[in-house]
């Protein structure tokens, strides 16, 4: 039987559906719904958090949780699917004054968790303020496990990232690939590798240290 809590959080000062802050960082998060059916060592504790939303567009946050939601709970092949009754979800929105940058190199701006595609010359990687995401997620989820960032930008990020659990545990998720977060989770819960090579030759020695410890099939 599950245990199924809908809550609301009434604090802070509403304003155009979403909270008032001085900036997007100054947010604190606001519980919209918690999915909680386990406790204990075997639970694993999900958190959405958005980047990129801002306080008027909670609605197509929650969207697009949902549909990531619907392909953890209906793949064929979903690990969250086999057990379900074993996942928690939480799900919390905190306002962004604008869009994240979607090119490579551009800055950060105004966004709840800073989130921006790196330039190439460094990697080209999602990233984001990792312990302002770490902090928000703690306080939704003492125990959580993995946090799903999901992002709305300015433009097509054609990419998720999953940072893998000895780097925090977080999903980096584009608004329009939810169908993505399972595989992501695979990095990111259990260090899972990628099931494809986008080289014909050995990684350098400075490479190998990021490439996952098991084949993600």
């Amino acid at each position: 039987m599950s245990l199924r809590l809908a809550l609301s959080i009434a604090s802070g000062i509403l304003a155009g559906g979403g909270l008032r802050c001085a900036s997007a960082q100054t947010c604190e998060p606001r519980v919209l719904w918690r999915d909680v059916r386990s406790a204990g060592e075997r639970a694993t504790d999900l958190v959405f958090l958005p980047d990129g939303f801002r306080a008027g567009e909670q609605a197509a946050f929650e969207a697009s949780v949902k549909k990531a939601i619907e392909g953890l709970e209906r793949g064929a092949a979903s690990f969250v699917r086999s057990q379900r009754e074993a996942w928690n979800l939480h799900v919390a929105f905190v306002p962004s004054g604008e869009a994240c940058p979607s090119r490579p190199g551009e800055p950060p701006v105004d966004s709840a968790f800073l989130t921006h595609v790196e330039a190439r010359s460094e990697g080209g990687m999602i990233a984001s303020d990792d312990q302002a995401i770490a902090s928000a997620a703690r306080a939704l989820a003492p125990g959580v496990d993995c946090v799903i960032v999901i992002v709305r930008s300015r433009g097509n990020i054609g990419f998720a990232t999953g940072d893998l659990p000895l780097e925090g545990g977080r999903v980096r998720l584009p608004e329009g690939m939810e169908n993505a977060l399972l595989h992501e989770l695979g990095h990111s819960l259990y260090a899972l590798g990628d099931e494809y090579a986008a080289r014909d030759v050995a990684l350098p020695a400075h490479e190998r240290s990021v490439v996952a410890l098991y084949p993600n099939v």
